[in-house]
């Protein structure tokens, strides 16, 4: 029950007070992440030490804190988990462009859509490269919807459904913090990784790819099945057998 509180007032706090990806905290979080990735590889440090550091020893501080703060009261650790959900999910991060390209489509202005779609991607870009070679200029109405939806359910996949999946497995074991910290900090070093990349491949990148892979296979797939009973399932179910290998690509920068 105190998992459950703690999602809800989350995303409650969240409606009311939205993140972005550009606040101080996250900012900071961003720079010290580059930090000990610049001292780690000062000491030739191979890339799958660099990761493995970064994500366990967060989430080993966020599991610690978790445990001293229900520890000593019940409540405060209830608001150290609402507090931790509130920085590493949430729907608003993302949904408000989405909004804007469906309202401009529905008014028919397509230029407006466009440069709504533009500024999502160059947001992701500035954390993930993702989508960097998309030439929105040149979409058409249709190419728009469907760059929007699959930006759309991989942002959901990675600001909701990932990182709640890890704060419930570990929520089992009474350290639900420290899953969604695991989850958030995996993501950041992949994203910079791929950012510093610019588009090409290298070990650091071959590497988050594939670790990234095994650390999204399940909430990937519950997340299909989600969508797939809210919407149509059989069709779903159809499209997922006779259409997954041609779609593996979509979300590849």
């Amino acid at each position: 029950y105190m998992s459950l509180i703690a999602i809800l007032g989350a995303l409650f706090l969240e409606q009311i007070f939205p993140l972005n990806s550009y606040t101080k905290i996250r900012i900071g979080l961003r720079n010290a992440i580059d930090y000990i990735e610049r001292t780690l590889s000062s000491q030739h440090v191979k890339p799958w030490q660099i990761f493995w550091f970064i994500t366990l020893a967060g989430a080993l501080v966020a599991g610690l804190l978790g445990f001293a703060f229900d520890w000593m009261n019940l409540f405060l650790g209830l608001i150290f988990t609402v507090a931790v959900l509130y920085m590493t999910l949430g729907i608003r991060q993302f949904s408000h462009y989405y909004s804007k390209i469906r309202e401009a489509l529905l008014e028919k202005e397509d230029d407006k859509a466009r440069a709504a779609l533009s500024e999502w991607l160059r947001e992701e870009a500035e954390l993930t490269g993702y989508r960097g070679s998309v030439q929105v200029a040149q979409l058409n109405e249709k190419q728009i919807i469907r760059q929007s939806l699959e930006m759309a359910i991989l942002s959901s996949l990675r600001y909701v459904f990932a990182a709640l999946f890890w704060f419930l497995l570990l929520a089992i074991f009474k350290i639900g913090v420290a899953g969604v910290v695991f989850y958030r900090l995996a993501d950041l070093v992949a994203r910079r990784w791929h950012l510093r990349a610019g588009g090409k491949e290298d070990e650091y990148t071959r590497y988050a790819g594939k670790i990234m892979t095994y650390i999204e296979y399940l909430p990937a797939r519950c997340a299909a099945l989600i969508f797939a009973v809210v919407g149509n399932f059989e069709d779903s179910l159809y499209a997922w057998r006779t259409q997954a290998s041609s779609l593996r690509q979509l979300g590849e920068p």
